[in-house]
């Protein structure tokens, strides 16, 4: 289906002429020379990260090919309370956090070191990642409280850009309603999902609008996932798919399950084609005839299931991961691919999960006691979990037996999981720190 742009309401940019040195000379910085060149003591991290944990498949892991160094301070002190992914970029780390209702900052920190380097207040809370390209960041703002029946954000809400060496604010784009979503940077072209049911592309350079669509309803949570031309997200009821080439609605699957506080993860199946998984969550209400069924449905309030889809928005297969009582806060259970497979947590079951990509068959479920919320991360044939509790799980791939659990100081983790750059995971707690845990054997 094709979806005509409604009339243009948006805001212009504000904010132009902050920057000390002229935005052109700034963005014009080639993707290989940035403002922080390796030295002695720094984890590099990627380039780039241009959108929700870095990539389509959510599954947060880099590599250098010859990392400096794989030092790392123990701990960042954020401050306040965060819901996000620690974003580590040419050795440095970025992050937002809340810090009241309608407060919230962006800082960065030296990764060897854990020295702050900078900090910068905005103007209402930040539970988007920080994305970055050619030496300037991006970052979503707004809050989860609605101010009508269908818009959520209190307070300003929109879109920031940053210097990355100074913190310096670029320039700000006003939305009517949250952006608590992960923008995405694709060719010159900021894309965000909004609280009041909107999907902006606006110029990275200005900030200025270029074009939007209006989605079924409102984002919450679900960061868009770019995968070509094609961007996948979550709004309300719904799970959208944008054709960026033609500025349009590509398909709509609906289905009376929250999709919006889920990012959706995109990847390649065991045969190499593309698939796109997405949870969702059911109140005892909300279910169908074929549901009960066809499911072992419990005397619980609520049931999370997982769908998965091709391109063309077809479902193949959709599984129930089971019930649970309602949750408080997030409703988290974001999905990663990784080797064919998706791996998913659940705060209703206290389980971690792992399906076949191609036929949606169940190919492992660890219970793990308690909730997790965020996305795992895949490497070496592991699968590392970040629970509710502040605890870290490593489990088998295969097996999914859990082979070991590393207790952080965290009373509990952000809504997101953990990110591996070499051989550091890093992990964010709810309590305004950012944990570092060195593993074994990665590379």
């Amino acid at each position: 289906m094709t979806t005509t742009p409604p009339p243009l309401r948006r805001h212009k940019a504000q904010g132009l002429f902050r920057l000390t040195v002229p935005i052109a000379l700034a963005l014009a910085v080639p993707p290989c020379a940035h403002a922080y060149p390796a030295r002695s003591g720094i984890i590099d991290g990627p380039k780039a990260w241009t959108q929700y944990r870095g990539g389509p498949t959510h599954n947060a892991v880099f590599a250098n090919p010859h990392p400096t160094s794989t030092t790392t301070a123990p701990s960042f002190p954020v401050g306040g309370s965060i819901a996000s992914n620690p974003v580590i970029v040419h050795g440095r780390l970025y992050i937002g956090n809340i810090t009241g209702r309608t407060k919230g900052s962006i800082t960065a920190f030296t990764v060897a070191t854990g020295k702050r380097f900078w900090q910068t207040k905005t103007p209402n809370q930040v539970m988007s990642d920080i994305v970055y390209a050619n030496g300037i960041l991006y970052a979503g703002y707004g809050n989860k409280y609605f101010d009508a029946r269908d818009v959520r954000g209190t307070g300003h809400s929109g879109v920031l850009a940053l210097s990355a060496r100074t913190g310096a604010i670029i320039w700000n784009f006003p939305t009517a309603g949250e952006v608590m979503p992960t923008p995405v940077i694709d060719n010159g072209m900021i894309y965000v999902a909004t609280g009041d049911g909107h999907f902006d592309a606006l110029d990275a350079r200005s900030g200025l609008l270029d074009w939007h669509l209006r989605l079924p309803e409102w984002d919450s949570m679900s960061s868009p996932a770019l995968d070509g031309n094609r961007i996948y997200v979550g709004a309300d009821n719904s799970l959208v798919a944008i054709n960026l080439a033609h500025r349009s609605i590509a398909w709509m699957f609906m289905d009376y399950g929250s999709f919006t506080d889920i990012p959706p993860a995109v990847g390649p199946d065991s045969a190499g084609k593309t698939r796109i998984v997405i949870t969702a969550v059911k109140s005892a209400g909300q279910l169908t005839r074929e549901e009960r069924a066809t499911y072992h449905i419990t005397n619980q309030p609520r049931f999370q299931f997982i769908y998965g889809f091709n391109t063309m928005g077809i479902l193949l297969w959709k599984n129930l991961l089971g019930g649970g009582p309602q949750q408080t806060g997030d409703t988290s259970g974001t999905p990663t691919i990784a080797d064919g497979k998706a791996f998913v947590g659940s705060p209703y079951t206290m389980s971690v999960y792992a399906y076949s990509l191609k036929s949606g068959r169940k190919l492992w479920q660890n219970h793990l006691g308690t909730g997790v919320k965020g996305a795992p991360a895949i490497l070496n044939h592991k699968v590392y979990v970040a629970d509710i509790h502040g605890d870290i799980h490593i489990l088998n791939e295969t097996t999914g037996a859990t082979e070991k659990t590393i207790p952080l100081a965290a009373t509990s983790i952000s809504p997101d999981g953990p990110v591996i750059i070499n051989n550091h995971l890093f992990a964010a707690g709810r309590n305004g720190t950012i944990y570092t845990v060195k593993i074994d054997g990665a590379k």
